[in-house]
C-alpha cells in the first residue's frame, strides 16, 4: 500500500522538492494514521505497520541511492521528512488528542518548508569537487 502511495505521489517530484516533500509527508501520515485506526492491535501497537509503511517507501529508492549516494544527497530530505510524518502519525494515533495533531502538523509544516529550505541551500552552496 504505501509503494502505491509512494508511486502515485511521486509526480509531484517534477514540479519541485518542496512540492514533493509536502504532498508525500500529508499523504503518508494519512495513510498511516488510516492503516492503524484499521488495523493495528492493542498488544503491539502497529508498530509492524509502521515499519512495513516506512520499508515500502524507501524500498524503490534504495538501490539507486546505494549506488549513487553523493548524488542523491540533496534529494534525501525527502524520504526522512516522510519518515518523520510516519512516526508522527503514530504518535497521533496512540495519543488521539488534538494538541499531538496540532504539534504534529506544526513539525511537518516546519519540516517540509523552513527546514528543507535550509537543507537544500546546505547543498547548493557547497564547493564542487
Amino acid at each position: 500500500m504505501s509503494m502505491l502511495v509512494f508511486i502515485l505521489t511521486s509526480w509531484t517530484l517534477a514540479y519541485s522538492h518542496y512540492a514533493a516533500s509536502m504532498a508525500e509527508s500529508c499523504c503518508f501520515f494519512l495513510l498511516t494514521f488510516h492503516l492503524l485506526e484499521r488495523y493495528a492491535e492493542p498488544k503491539t501497537f502497529g508498530w509492524p505497520y509502521v515499519l512495513a509503511i516506512i520499508a515500502g517507501r524507501i524500498i524503490l529508492e534504495m538501490p539507486l541511492r546505494v549506488m549513487e549516494f553523493k548524488d542523491t544527497l540533496p534529494s534525501l530530505y525527502i524520504p526522512m521528512a516522510v519518515i518523520v510524518s510516519i512516526l508522527l502519525a503514530a504518535l497521533y494515533y496512540k495519543e488521539k488528542k488534538l494538541s499531538v495533531l496540532i504539534l504534529s502538523v506544526s513539525i511537518l509544516i516546519i519540516l517540509t518548508t523552513m527546514c528543507q529550505y535550509e537543507w537544500f541551500e546546505l547543498f547548493n552552496n557547497s564547493p564542487k569537487k
